[in-house]
């Protein structure tokens, strides 16, 4: 009897775990799920209207800043670089970058100057800048170039005559040619094929003038520039031989100019060759009254090389510059609706 007592007793206790364990599940189930409520309480999902909002804020505050850019350094469909007055309170110009890498889930962000960037919207599924633009051309005025020493008139033919120089006083008229936009020009040596006589001598002197033209070309006896030229220095035969002037005034390209020879010291005898020309343009004037009064050769003038330096007008350049006018912009996460905005860009900042 004492036996199937104690038998009783051990299953009771059994009994009384199992009923245990029981409620012990019930409760821990019973937590669980009031955690789970309670984290869904504390942390709800996003709604779309509440992304929106935060991508319109986002994208807003883009816009405002960019509305005020003095300078673009980068645009392109997901990053925008430009430059605002200063805002930091350290008197430079502040830079600011907006990006996204364009893969979907990363955020958009902000970096100002040369701080680390800053993340302003996230998850972002789709970010498209568009830039409006008006083209502005600007003339910038060409300058002018001045050239250095160069060969401006030639001119020789077939052998004619000589002139003693003592004997006349010898003009030949010469205007170069020259190409569009020179503004003008500036005679600086001439060549000559003069020759002395074999009996001239060393000491006597020929004087070289250049005179303004007057009528018909002849000249008017302004002299311009002179330069005085030994006979003994001069070749025996006929040779080029070179003569330089200083100050010359520079004379527009329409202007010609007299080269004048005359015995500067009574009874010099250098030569000065006279050749055949078609063109009575530019031919020879001579005088035999010590240039009181000049009549033109028929046919001949003197072989001639001038040399001088021109003052050119270079032509003017066109820089078109393309300036941002107005700002759009679209920015989207997730399922929300995408936010839509756009901006005038006030100080028309150039586009790289």
């Amino acid at each position: 009897m004492r036996h199937s007592t104690h038998n009783l007793a051990r299953a009771l206790t059994l009994i009384e775990m199992v009923v245990s364990m029981s409620i012990v599940t019930l409760i821990i189930g019973a937590v669980s799920s009031a955690v789970i409520v309670a984290s869904r309480a504390v942390s709800p999902r996003p709604s779309p209207a509440s992304t929106l909002s935060s991508l319109g804020g986002a994208l807003n505050r883009l816009l405002e800043e960019a509305s005020l850019a003095i300078t673009v350094t980068e645009h392109t469909p997901t990053a925008l670089t430009f430059t605002l007055p200063d805002r930091t309170g350290d008197n430079v110009d502040d830079i600011i970058r907006y990006s996204w890498s364009g893969t979907p889930g990363d955020p958009l962000q902000r970096q100002l100057n040369a701080n680390a960037p800053t993340t302003v919207a996230q998850g972002i599924t789709r970010f498209e800048l568009e830039y409006d633009t008006a083209s502005r051309d600007e003339v910038i005025p060409g300058g002018t170039l001045n050239s250095v020493e160069q060969d401006l008139a030639f001119f020789t033919g077939s052998f004619g005559t000589t002139f003693v120089i003592a004997s006349f006083t010898v003009s030949q008229y010469v205007r170069p040619e020259f190409p569009k936009g020179t503004l003008s020009w500036t005679l600086t040596s001439i060549d000559l094929q003069m020759r002395k006589s074999s009996t001239g001598d060393a000491s006597e002197k020929v004087l070289i003038e250049l005179q303004a033209p007057g009528p018909n070309n002849a000249p008017s006896g302004q002299v311009l520039a002179s330069t005085i030229v030994l006979e003994g220095d001069l070749p025996l035969s006929h040779q080029w031989t070179r003569h330089t002037f200083t100050n010359v005034p520079a004379l527009a390209p329409n202007e010609g100019v007299c080269i004048v020879l005359s015995d500067a010291a009574d009874g010099v005898s250098a030569e000065l060759p006279m050749v055949s020309q078609v063109s009575t343009r530019s031919a020879a004037w001579l005088s035999d009254d010590g240039a009181a009064t000049w009549y033109q050769t028929d046919s001949l003038s003197t072989p001639y090389r001038l040399r001088g330096t021109t003052l050119t007008r270079l032509p003017d350049t066109t820089i078109t510059h393309v300036e941002l006018r107005r700002l759009s912009g679209i920015l989207e996460a997730n399922a929300a609706p995408p936010a839509r905005g756009a901006t005038l860009v006030y100080n028309h900042p150039e586009l790289p």
